[in-house]
């Protein structure tokens, strides 16, 4: 089914969005070519956005997209109104919508508990979205290198062009030994980025939080199981989680409902030896990860012979996200695990926030200015969303004082608070007010 984004609110206008031809821009303003490094969910909304505003984009891929890769993602309402505010057709990337999670016990899946996402609509004019990683990528590709006739100009996507170094002054080094100078790097190049230590000035390290396996199983097969018959019973359209101790079984519909994404979530030590080395993904493993769990969940893996392990990563909020030339965004700039489906919803957000404030340039001398206007709507709101998404259970009476700087002093404390601090946040709107202040502080006086 088809989904549209309201944004008119009979009570505000918290969710209204201008046009987006109102980026585009203005007749004398000034173009910067502008280096994207690494075309990933992050990368390719980036340059997107970037083009909207009027700049010449160039995106660096070290891989040459050949085999399909990637499982499910989700799309948030604080995401998904950004996405079909720059053109996303949901239809094309074959997305869905869900209308609950649905908690099992892990013995005993007839016993389960229903939390409602079919208010979103109304309480923030959007959905929660899920989409095949591969399909909305895709899309995204398409709008980025072949926007609609007049609506941007198209980001050139150069594969195969592995980046050694960027400095800051703009210059791109790549493997072979070629140099490029831009006006601004967008460094989405993803948790492993090589370009952290030149906007802070130091290496920094994730945390291994979590290890995940995850795999791709046809829908129907699944729901043939006599078991697993209790099972989306209201359709295609429900977050499942079964927890069981310290670990859980997350799966959910992607590509329209014709295939369930299935990631098991466990400790790091689960996928070691007792000697501290990562084990080989084989069944053992798969068997030892789910034997705590009943057979419908634990026998998921027999419906599929190909598999992927992940190591899911946190890290301290940072404190600047740019410096010179050089903006991070995504996972070069805030990994976080799963927990609050937030990891592609803030990279999206980043990629939005630039095209908004690099909007309506008159000059090249102004990029550090707004980078600085970067930093500002963005530091704070995604240290809270790394805090919030790094816990398995919330407890805001035990959150250190220092990271109640990122909820502006109105930390979240019950589930409804925690999904409006999410979902209310309407970056394109604050990032044009951040424009704003930033345009009329170098207004002459």
């Amino acid at each position: 089914m088809a989904m549209t984004l309201q944004n008119k609110d009979a009570d505000g206008d918290r969710f209204r969005l201008p046009h987006r031809q109102d980026l585009a821009p203005k007749k004398g303003a000034k173009s910067l070519n502008v280096g994207i490094i690494g075309a990933g969910i992050a990368g390719l909304t980036a340059a997107i956005a970037m083009s909207q505003s009027g700049h010449d984009v160039e995106i660096f891929e070290r891989s040459e997209f050949k085999s399909e890769i990637g499982a499910a993602i989700s799309c948030p309402p604080n995401s998904f109104r950004i996405l079909q505010f720059y053109g996303i057709d949901v239809a094309s990337a074959r997305g869905g919508e869900y209308k609950s999670a649905v908690y099992y016990d892990s013995k005993e899946p007839e016993t389960k508990d229903y939390l409602e996402f079919s208010g979103y609509r109304s309480r923030y004019k959007a959905p929660w979205a899920f989409f095949h990683r591969v399909d909305l990528h895709n899309e995204l590709r398409r709008l980025a290198v072949q926007p609609p006739d007049g609506d941007r100009k198209p980001a050139k996507l150069r594969l195969s062009s592995s980046v050694k170094d960027v400095q800051l002054d703009g210059t791109i080094v790549f493997q072979d030994g070629r140099t490029i100078k831009k006006d601004l790097v967008i460094a989405a190049d993803g948790i492993r980025s090589a370009f952290l230590s030149q906007v802070v000035g130091h290496d920094v390290y994730p945390e291994h939080y979590m290890s995940m396996i995850r795999f791709l199983i046809p829908s129907d097969e699944f729901l043939n199981l006599p078991e697993a018959r209790c099972h989306f019973e209201r359709g295609m359209t429900s977050l499942n989680i079964v927890k069981g101790g310290d670990k859980s079984i997350v799966f959910y519909p992607c590509r329209e409902g014709t295939l369930l994404n299935v990631g098991v979530l466990t400790p790091p030590e689960v996928c070691k030896s007792a000697d501290g080395d990562d084990l080989p993904l084989t069944q053992d493993l798969i068997d030892n990860a789910t034997k705590d769990f009943h057979s419908v969940y634990n026998g998921l893996y027999r419906l599929k012979d190909t598999f992927g392990q992940w190591k899911l990563f946190r890290r301290a909020p940072l404190s600047t996200l740019a410096k010179g030339k050089i903006v991070l965004i995504g996972d070069a700039a805030h990994p976080m695990p799963p927990l609050r489906a937030q990891g592609a919803a803030a990279a999206i957000e980043d990629a939005a926030a630039l095209g908004v404030l690099f909007s309506d340039l008159e000059s090249a001398n102004e990029v550090p200015g707004r980078l600085e206007a970067f930093n500002k709507l963005r530091v704070r709101r995604v240290g809270g969303t790394q805090v919030l998404s790094s816990l398995h259970e919330w407890d805001p009476l035990k959150l250190p004082q220092e990271h109640t700087k990122y909820f502006d002093g109105k930390v979240p404390y019950t589930h409804q608070e925690i999904d409006d601090w999410f979902y209310d946040y309407n970056l394109i709107t604050k990032a044009l007010e951040v424009l704003q202040e930033c345009q009329t502080s170098k207004e002459p006086n």
